[in-house]
């Protein structure tokens, strides 16, 4: 993953949590690596940076309806089902 392919600033916002995750963990592989210049890996971490504030806000989305789903607060939408 180069990080020219990316918005300068990033911008994650799109992605679903899988996509962010994915792409979180490539740029992690990359940055552990020994192949990428000092600019490259500044880029690299300001993406994962993005990529991770992505995926803190959707576990939270998450996390709050499943809290919402235990103190029975969420809109309960019955459907009839007819044969």
């Amino acid at each position: 993953m180069t990080p020219d392919r990316h918005p300068n600033p990033p911008d994650a916002s799109g992605l679903s949590f899988e996509e962010a995750f994915q792409q979180l963990r490539t740029i992690a592989a990359e940055l552990e690596g020994d192949g990428l210049g000092l600019e490259e890996a500044v880029q690299c971490y300001e993406w994962a940076m993005a990529l991770a504030t992505r995926c803190q806000a959707l576990l939270a989305e998450a996390e709050s309806r499943v809290s919402m789903l235990q103190n029975g607060s969420y809109v309960n939408v019955e459907i009839e089902i007819s044969d």
